[in-house]
């Protein structure tokens, strides 16, 4: 399989020399150029236009649109985003979260701190349905999510206030330079709230910069986060709890945490006559003390990557060609200490893969192959591991009356066991083994007219050792899973009304053992998300959002032996009202989360439960200049 990759690869690449012509070159790109994204089966894009209609409180607001997604919270800072169908115990652990290419999943089981990446910024959202392994690596299992923040054409001053329910308030302020060679954008956000239950208070403040210069011949681009985050953790309740002191109530109320975390990073792209090279890097620093079940724990992490890659592209009459060779290198060193155990791991993985989009009339062929190598080196145990394990998918896809798409891929993609996966409170797991995931999907995917698109995606998916923890034996172990899904769209969007429906069925079963045909946890089967909203002369912009969750199983029932979760509709409305003048635009806006006032839970395992909010409001003003 290796050699025949190769071979496509070499045969493209000896194609594309022969037939070499500069692209108009794009200042501004994503991981994979935007002006390509239909080039990759199932993708969805979330535009900046429909951004600007929805007008989400947050980022994870915005994220919550994406079909298929499944986004639960204990709070705003502790996440979890399910794609594909693993569930919300771990199915964070199975996709990709990044900013400009850049990841922010990190080597440890912790979700990706959204906070850090105001809404304010995002220009679009890129999402990759589905394995990705060969373009994205580690856990692009269940998909990809890229954020692509604002690139500033023009100086400008941007800032926002927020207030709401539960003594929530918000201020963000961004300032930009811009001339036609360079930029520079500095950004500071501050946030608080007491939150729903007891013991569950939350503040953040992040500070961020970017700058960019462009020549003729090279762009260089280098970005700072900085974050800082107090929380306190209110634990799961049991249905007596709630019964004698309510849904508010924590059984531990001394239990929180202190977070900080540097990321810094830069890219350099240079053009070439047949394409682009691209060089990305990044550092990061993660510090935590936190109190969880009268614990302490302490754990520090540090993070630098490096991430060349040689682009060539071709366009020449009906026959195009865009062929990515690319190099990844990951170095975590984790430093964790507790009352019951203390570690120290430092994990390297390096990988090589290439991709290539052969497109000759109206039919297109994608492929590609990675090899990736995880070593880890336990110095305080003297324990030394290394994993090997291969990518590989191929696409098939064709346009029909340049507005129908169809498509059928298979992709073998992959996840390394995370590091708290390893380290467990007995100490080093050695016999969990990388998790494996074979998929075979096909699709169709276009538009009725300029307005109204659609969607439709099938997928069976063979997890071979999915990784998953087994509260019986208190150990993470391999077991293998299946599931079968289906999601589709329908839309319809102009400079006024917004209609979107999207709906998603996903079957996900244990495969062995004693539990073989049982549910997987924490896994609604059906959602239905929904968005209708009208824009009128006068400035005002109503919009009504509905997302729907069926019955699911709770937190570690593996044998399916307790009572579903029972299914519930969630309803918001959001109003707005925005006007331009000539010192700049202002905007007033509200929303009501929740709207009937439904009591469910996000987040449920045998035993313990975890209240979600009940009805709340917002209300914020900005200004633009």
């Amino acid at each position: 399989m290796r050699l025949l990759w190769l071979l496509i690869c070499f045969l493209s690449f000896a194609k594309s020399v022969m037939a070499i012509e500069l692209e108009e070159i794009k200042v501004f790109d994503t991981y994979l150029d935007s002006g390509l994204n239909d080039a990759y089966a199932n993708v969805e894009v979330i535009d900046y236009e429909t951004i600007k209609k929805l007008k989400p409180t947050d980022t994870i607001d915005l994220l919550n649109y994406i079909n298929g997604v499944d986004i639960r919270m204990y709070d705003k800072k502790h996440v979890s985003i399910d794609m594909g169908g693993f569930g919300a115990e771990n199915g964070g652990l199975n996709n990709v979260i990044m900013v400009n290419g850049v990841r922010l999943n990190l080597s440890d089981m912790s979700n990706p701190d959204l906070t850090m990446i105001p809404v304010e910024n995002i220009e679009r959202i890129e999402v990759y349905h589905g394995g990705n392994s060969v373009l994205f690596g580690d856990r692009a299992v269940g998909g990809v999510i890229n954020i692509v923040t604002k690139k500033p054409l023009k100086s400008g001053f941007y800032t926002k206030a927020e207030a709401g329910s539960y003594d929530m308030s918000r201020f963000y302020a961004n300032g930009s330079y811009a001339t036609e060679s360079m930029f520079f954008t500095l950004s500071g956000d501050k946030f608080y709230t007491d939150s729903y239950r007891n013991n569950s208070e939350l503040k953040i403040g992040s500070s961020s910069f970017e700058t960019g210069y462009f020549g003729e011949k090279f762009e260089i681009n280098i970005f700072g986060i900085y974050t800082d985050s107090t929380y306190g953790l209110p634990g799961g309740l049991s249905l007596d709890d709630i019964d004698k002191y309510g849904r508010e109530y924590s059984r531990f109320p001394n239990d929180g945490g202190h977070d900080f975390e540097y990321i810094y990073g830069g890219k350099l792209k240079i053009y070439l006559p047949f394409g682009e090279f691209t060089i990305k890097t990044d550092y990061r620093d993660r510090h935590r003390d936190y109190t969880f079940w009268s614990s302490d724990y302490t754990d520090d992490l540090k993070y630098f990557d490096f991430r060349p890659m040689l682009n060539i592209n071709v366009n020449k009459g009906d026959y195009k060609n865009q062929l990515k060779i690319g190099f990844d290198y990951d170095n975590y060193l984790v430093k964790n200490q507790s009352s019951w155990n203390n570690s120290t791991l430092r994990r390297r993985m390096f990988g090589y893969y290439f991709y290539d989009v052969v497109e000759i009339l109206n039919f297109r062929l994608e492929g590609g192959y990675r090899y990736q190598r995880l070593k880890d080196n336990n110095k305080i145990l003297g324990l030394k591991q290394t994993y090997n394990v291969e990518a590989f998918d191929i696409v098939l896809s064709y346009l029909f009356n340049k507005k129908h798409r169809f498509y059928i891929k298979y992709d073998k993609s992959f996840r390394f066991p995370t590091t708290d996966e390893k380290f467990e409170w007995s100490g080093y797991n050695s016999l969990v083994e990388p998790q494996i995931n074979k998929t075979y999907e096909l699709g169709i995917k276009g538009n009725f007219s300029k307005r109204i698109y659609y969607g439709l995606r099938g997928c069976y998916q063979n997890s071979g050792d999915q990784i998953l923890y087994d509260d019986t034996i208190w150990h993470n172990i391999n077991m293998d899973t299946k599931r079968q899904g289906v999601t589709a769209n329908l839309g319809y969007n102009d400079k006024k009304f917004i209609l979107d429906i999207k709906y998603s069925y996903t079957k996900a079963e244990i495969d062995e053992g004693d539990n073989k045909g049982n549910e997987l946890p924490l896994l609604p089967k059906y959602q239905l998300k929904s968005i209708i909203g009208y824009k009128f002369d006068l400035g005002v912009g109503i919009y009504f959002m509905s997302k729907y969750y069926s019955k699911m199983y709770m937190g570690s029932d593996f044998d399916n032996s307790n009572d579903r979760l029972d299914d519930y509709w969630i309803h918001d409305l959001k109003v707005d009202y925005t006007q331009t003048f000539k010192i700049g635009e202002i905007s007033v806006y509200g929303k009501i989360n929740n709207i009937f006032n439904k009591k469910y839970y996000d987040f449920a395992y045998v035993g313990s439960y975890y209240p979600a909010p009940e009805r709340n409001y917002m209300v914020g003003l900005s200004y633009k200049f």
